[in-house]
């Protein structure tokens, strides 16, 4: 696992994380921060959806500067982050939320916190209110924090690489679920 000083070099020499706050620089990880695009899934859904087959039509919404998304219990929506990561294809990543917001019923990633060797782009972060009272998110805010780890070697495929089909390479906003 890399450490504040390894990360803070890969940042500023290979563009790790843009934007780099060094304020936001853990001792083994770096705090990411709420983007400004959600998609949300209409209410008006089959009963029934066929994974593999279906494909979600997701609504956009962009947050002003000083506005709010109102997350209510039991409510679900994507978030992009506002940094980009860059991982070298010797270096994995792993996206976990803040505790303090887990402390009051925000998933962050239901499922899709590994960040694979070479991935390019903005995260798209699935949050989930399972407390008890609605929640403000607002741009800007600490959302969780990434972890880096130094594989023993350059991976021979990263992601984005011809053979896998990576769906979410050069993201630059929040991306739905791409299904073939």
């Amino acid at each position: 696992m890399l450490n504040d000083a390894e990360i803070k070099s890969l940042a500023l020499t290979q563009n790790l994380i843009t934007p780099f706050n060094p304020d936001l620089l853990q001792p083994a990880s770096y705090d990411l921060t709420l983007g400004s695009t959600v998609l949300t899934i209409p209410k008006e859904v089959p009963q029934q959806f066929v994974v593999g087959k279906d494909q979600v039509t997701y609504v956009e919404h962009v947050i002003g500067a000083d506005d709010a998304w109102l997350l209510p219990p039991r409510g679900f929506a994507l978030f992009e982050t506002a940094e980009t990561i860059l991982l070298p294809n010797d270096t994995a990543g792993k996206f976990e939320g803040k505790s303090s917001l887990g402390r009051i019923g925000l998933m962050t990633h239901i499922t899709a916190g590994f960040i694979d060797p070479g991935f390019r782009g903005v995260l798209t972060l699935e949050l989930y209110n399972a407390g008890p009272m609605s929640l403000a998110l607002r741009p800007g805010i600490r959302i969780g924090q990434v972890s880096f780890h130094r594989l023993s070697s350059p991976v021979l495929r990263p992601y984005g690489h011809p053979d896998l089909g990576s769906h979410y390479q050069d993201s630059d906003h929040v991306q739905g679920g791409k299904f073939d």
